[in-house]
């Protein structure tokens, strides 16, 4: 097929096939043909030959019984009890759910409801005209408990930009990223950007985010065409030394490319010493897997120095997490530099990842101390912090 396809796109046509190898060649035949790639919180598009082969049980259905069926193609993990909720008829739906379940379109098990195949619940989905499933849409956002879930269904019901929606996006994003989910909090943030009213500035900024998650989900490609075009927009200043920073992400496995893009910046964050201080940061880890611990270390050191001067907890502390680990690999630790950035930690009560906490690479550094007690008792405190806040990312590295 001649068809390049990301991580998280594979994952989305392993899933809407069933893992069957001729279903999957369809719908890559049928991304061929649209030169398409899946719209954030949109489903693959059906081929015809497949909406024919496999979707003609379903035009034999009573209209009521579709429209449930529409109900439950929508929903994330769809129970008999949840699209009552949203339908308002519980018999109704149960006689509904039963009539399918008889044509093997559904499997019911206890009250958790599934298609009996991945593509009949898209199919069934597409069928719908564009107004039913905004109303089905809405229905559901006002009876799922799941953050996530509920904007994505205000997203996909909304008629228009809507402030209070993208706000609502925004938290699910979050949430979708400390668990972890770097594909989907990046979608959920492109609605975002979609669904922002009259605020081209704000709409960049929510679009800068995803560009940075698309490049943890291992969608390089996808990354770099968003930063291109967020390039061609913003105007010379902070917004553009932002977007430079997410290629500089991007390149980071790239040395060559990494240092005409500081130099791009450098007009952008002179003068600015959060900017200048994230920037050297990242320069000096650049450096670090470069194995230049000379330069490394004193990139690290100059933006300590910066980031000091703003008297932001975080930015000294990510700064300092990051000096901290620079210096344990160079074999220069500076006594106190960590104890201190563990205490901003701490008394700030920051929710930093692993890569940008202090308390994270102070435990290292006891463990090359041998004090194993003592770094044992760190990680169980973290671990215990970050799964209060569901940041299941950072709490597989502290395992």
């Amino acid at each position: 097929l001649d068809l390049e396809l990301s991580r998280p796109e594979l994952a989305r046509v392993q899933e809407a096939s069933g893992g069957n190898p001729y279903l999957a060649l369809e719908l890559g035949r049928e991304l061929v043909r649209t030169q398409a790639r899946p719209a954030a919180g949109r489903n693959l598009r059906v081929p015809e030959s497949l909406r024919d082969l496999v979707g003609g049980r379903l035009a034999q259905l009573p209209a009521e019984t579709a429209d449930v069926l529409l109900q439950i193609s929508a929903l994330a993990r769809p129970t008999v009890e949840l699209v009552a909720s949203a339908h308002g008829d519980l018999e109704r739906v149960r006689e509904s759910i039963s009539v399918a379940a008889a044509e093997e379109i559904v499997v019911l098990d206890d009250s958790r409801v599934q298609f009996s195949h991945p593509l009949l619940a898209s199919i069934c989905y597409e069928r719908a005209p564009v107004w039913k499933r905004c109303a089905v849409h809405r229905a559901l956002a006002a009876v799922v408990t799941d953050i996530e879930e509920r904007a994505r269904h205000l997203a996909l019901a909304a008629e228009g930009p809507d402030a209070g929606i993208a706000s609502e996006l925004d938290a699910a994003a979050d949430q979708a990223e400390a668990r972890g989910a770097t594909a989907s909090a990046a979608e959920l943030l492109e609605l975002a950007a979609q669904l922002t009213p009259d605020s081209p500035a704000l709409a960049r900024r929510r679009r800068l985010p995803p560009a940075g998650l698309h490049r943890l989900a291992g969608d390089i490609a996808r990354a770099q065409t968003m930063l291109e075009q967020l390039l061609q927009e913003v105007p010379p200043g902070p917004e553009r030394a932002d977007v430079l920073f997410g290629f500089a992400m991007v390149s980071v496995g790239n040395p060559p490319a990494f240092a005409p893009l500081f130099e791009q910046a450098w007009p952008d964050v002179e003068a600015d010493d959060a900017r200048f201080a994230r920037w050297l940061a990242f320069r000096a880890w650049a450096r670090l897997m470069e194995s230049d611990n000379v330069r490394a270390l004193a990139d690290a050191r100059a933006a300590l120095e910066k980031a000091e001067r703003v008297r932001d907890p975080e930015l000294a502390a990510r700064v300092i997490a990051r000096l901290g680990q620079i210096e344990m690999w160079a074999c220069e630790v500076t006594p106190g530099l960590l104890e201190r950035g563990a205490e901003l930690a701490l008394r700030h009560a920051l929710p930093l990842d692993y890569w940008t906490n202090p308390r994270f690479w102070l435990a290292r550094l006891r463990i090359r101390q041998d004090r194993l007690e003592d770094a044992r008792a760190m990680f169980a405190a973290m671990e215990g912090e970050t799964v209060a806040r569901g940041d299941e990312q950072t709490r597989t590295h502290i395992m």
